[in-house]
């Protein structure tokens, strides 16, 4: 009789997750180009302050990690362009 052993080795994965955490801000230029987020502000509890204007952005989605937004900031060193979320004019446009 014969006896085989298995011997069975667990690895341990360290796994890194990256949280995304996309927020609406709003343009302080209205530029339809602009992803500088030095150019957008954090505005707390303002769900839609845009008026139709498809010449300007009026607010965009940054994803900016495990960071919390800060009223009347613009979003965090490290934080990603996501993309136009209304087009149209902003009163946070200087």
């Amino acid at each position: 009789m014969a006896v085989v052993g298995l011997g069975a080795t667990a690895s341990a994965f360290t796994n890194t997750e990256v949280q995304s955490n996309i927020v609406r801000y709003y343009s302080t230029t209205g530029n339809l180009t602009d992803t500088d987020p030095a150019n957008f502000i954090y505005v707390d509890g303002t769900s839609d302050d845009c008026t139709p204007d498809m010449s300007k952005q009026c607010s965009a989605l940054f994803d900016i990690g495990e960071n919390s937004p800060e009223p009347n900031e613009a979003p965090p060193a490290g934080s990603s362009y996501q993309g136009s979320a209304l087009t149209g004019d902003s009163p946070h446009q200087q």
